[in-house]
């Protein structure tokens, strides 16, 4: 309960005014004091204040917005000082205090009609002129204080990092009724004002770290303000600092393993105490880092990367009450340890490589090596039947050489490849690209002689053209030989070639049967029987003399016929001549050019010749300078005869 005042002000314009009985006073509606009130209004008073009567008893009627509201007491004639004269109100209700247009006292006499006047105050005599005052008995409470009170939005004691920006805000809190509605709200810190707002929030101090506020609120009231709310406490530290030193037990590891990582140099916050710590890995030094795993203590076993060679970096961050530090700028490295293969033998031989069936050789091997951190611990033997692919275990052994059998069939080969094996698991070598071979030979072929069954020589002291067989086994080592005849190397691979001579000139014309024989290394030997013909040159005017002998179409077809006997002997493609020689009609003009092409032919054959077998040239064709010409010539022609004699 409480009590609402009104004063309204008379209206008069001026100084002084007198009024009889019956006259209306109104006053203003203006209000000078108080605030709007509604609800239930319990009782009213209305006072007149600052009138003198004059020489009459009387009293006032009072009216409101024309309806009778009461009357005033009566007063005394002829009183010259201020009086107050009150009434109570009629039914007082809310139109009566709030929604009032005008009121009015009407001047009444003890009776009499004669006139009765009164002097009306003005507003500065006496001090505030004459006035209604109406006081009202209201009912209201006081105002409810918030009920929620959050700090950064939550409702109870927040812990913050010094120097966080803290917004208090509130709801629930209650007006005291209609009469005692909410004019706004005071906040207190740690129990003394620091402000008022009519909002429902206010930006408030962060304390220092360590420290704390403790806020509440008020809520204000029109009529009278609530107590203080429940307190919140704002509590203020600082982040903890990361350790400045991580380490490793060991920087290399093998992949996918564990090591030690350690770390010290934290320290507490304010306020913020250190409770565990997080471990961050990154594979680069820059980051970025993601969390891996925690400890509670200044160390934890962390694992290598799974991929060789890939270095992890870790750094540590230490967890506080409300707050972590950073990432340390301190780190450790830890690297997964990298292994290669061993690198199998480069050089595989058996010794011999050739040899009779089911004797033992000894197979041998170099050039074996370590990888990285790998080291060759013991090798694998494998053989196989086929060279290039089929190879199967044979034996182990930690030295490089063991006795191994050679094949049990004539025309039969084994071959032996070598592994490598690590000391370290999984780091084997391939098998072996080289490889070792022994075999069991069959009986050789017969040599391939190139040409000579199919032309004849013009040289006494002939050459053969020969090539060693092919072999049944690797590694058979053959050479073409005859007897009576010098080769110009021995010991030779299949299909390798040989140039072969007679040791001694044939004294006359014929065909001459000579056995070519191709012998392996155990002189095992199959030949083949050459007709070789030989026929001594002869020629048209031999000799050809200058200035007595005409050069005739006869010279250069026998010079072209041997061209074409001794490229037949050497197998050599049949040469197609350029133009025909006939007696009679082929102009003596192109033989020049005949010439020439005879030369070059036989340059050929000596060219094909000599580069049967490059390797040895001690049986190379050797021929004397043919003259230059422009013109067949007798000594041209007896140079080409010369030269084809030495073909």
């Amino acid at each position: 309960m409480g009590t609402l005042t009104r004063k309204i002000t008379a209206s008069c314009s001026s100084s002084s005014g007198y009024k009889t009985n019956g006259a209306t006073i109104n006053f203003n509606h203006g209000i000078s004091a108080g605030d709007p009130i509604s609800g239930s209004i319990s009782s009213a008073t209305i006072t007149v204040k600052n009138f003198k009567s004059w020489d009459v008893s009387g009293y006032f009627e009072i009216y409101i917005d024309g309806n009778y509201a009461g009357e005033t007491a009566r007063f005394e004639p002829n009183s010259s000082a201020t009086r107050t004269f009150t009434s109570a109100v009629e039914s007082p209700n809310d139109h009566l205090i709030n929604s009032f247009t005008t009121i009015a006292l009407k001047l009444k006499n003890s009776g009499s009609e004669r006139a009765t006047y009164f002097y009306i105050y003005s507003e500065s005599s006496p001090s505030g002129g004459s006035q209604i005052e109406i006081n009202a008995n209201v009912n209201y409470s006081a105002c409810g204080a918030p009920s929620t009170i959050n700090l950064n939005g939550t409702n109870g004691n927040i812990n913050v990092l010094a120097g966080t920006a803290i917004t208090l805000s509130w709801s629930g809190a209650s007006s005291g009724g209609t009469n005692n509605y909410i004019t706004g709200y005071e906040v207190f810190r740690n129990g003394s004002s620091i402000g008022t707002t009519t909002g429902t929030s206010m930006s408030v101090s962060c304390p220092s770290a360590g420290q704390s506020y403790t806020y509440t609120v008020k809520t204000l009231g029109s009529r009278e303000s609530s107590g203080q709310s429940a307190g919140r406490t704002v509590y203020a530290y600082t982040n903890p600092t990361p350790p400045n030193k991580v380490s490793l037990d060991t920087s290399t590891v093998d992949a996918g393993t564990n090591a030690i990582l350690s770390w010290s140099g934290a320290s507490n916050g304010s306020g913020n105490n250190i409770q565990s710590y997080n471990v961050y890995r990154s594979t680069s030094v820059d980051g970025p880092y993601t969390l891996v795993g925690s400890a509670s203590g200044t160390a934890a076993t962390v694992t290598a990367s799974s991929t060789m060679g890939q270095t992890y970096y870790y750094k540590v961050q230490a967890v506080g009450q409300y707050s972590s530090s950073g990432l340390s700028d301190a780190y450790a490295e830890l690297t997964s340890r990298v292994y290669s293969n061993v690198n199998p033998p480069t050089s595989v031989a058996c010794t011999p490589n050739v040899i009779v069936a089911n004797e033992l050789v000894t197979l041998a091997w170099t050039g074996a090596s370590g990888g990285t951190n790998t080291s060759v611990a013991s090798y694998q033997v494998y053989r196989s039947t086929s060279r290039d692919s089929g190879y199967e275990l044979l034996t182990s052994t930690t030295g490089t050489s063991v006795s191994v059998y050679a094949p049990g069939t004539a025309g039969s080969t084994y071959y032996y490849k070598i592994k490598a094996i690590s000391d370290k698991s999984g780091f084997d070598s391939d098998l072996s690209s080289a490889y070792g071979y022994v075999s069991v030979p069959l009986k050789p072929n017969a040599p391939i002689i190139n040409g000579a069954v199919n032309g004849k020589s013009y040289n006494p002291r002939p050459r053969v053209l020969a090539q060693v067989p092919t072999v049944t086994v690797e590694g058979v080592i053959q050479s073409v030989l005859a007897s009576g005849w010098t080769a110009s190397r021995e010991n030779l691979e299949q299909l390798q070639k040989v140039v072969l001579r007679k040791d001694t000139a044939y004294s006359q014309n014929g065909t001459y049967t000579v056995q070519f024989v191709s012998r392996d290394s155990f002189n095992v030997e199959t030949g083949i029987d050459v007709s070789v013909k030989y026929q001594a040159p002869v020629w048209t005017d031999d000799p050809v003399t200058a200035g007595t002998t005409a050069i005739k179409a006869a010279h250069m077809n026998e010079l072209r016929q041997a061209i074409d006997d001794i490229r037949a002997w050497y197998g050599m493609p049949e040469h197609e001549w350029t133009e025909e020689i006939v007696a009679g009609v082929t102009s003596s003009v192109n033989w020049a050019s005949h010439a020439i092409e005879i030369k070059e032919q036989i340059e050929a054959i000596q060219s094909y010749v000599n580069d049967w077998d490059s390797t040895n040239k001690a049986l190379d064709i050797s021929l004397p300078e043919i003259s230059t010409f422009y013109a067949p010539k007798a000594d041209v022609i007896n140079n080409l005869r010369e030269a084809i004699a030495l073909l």
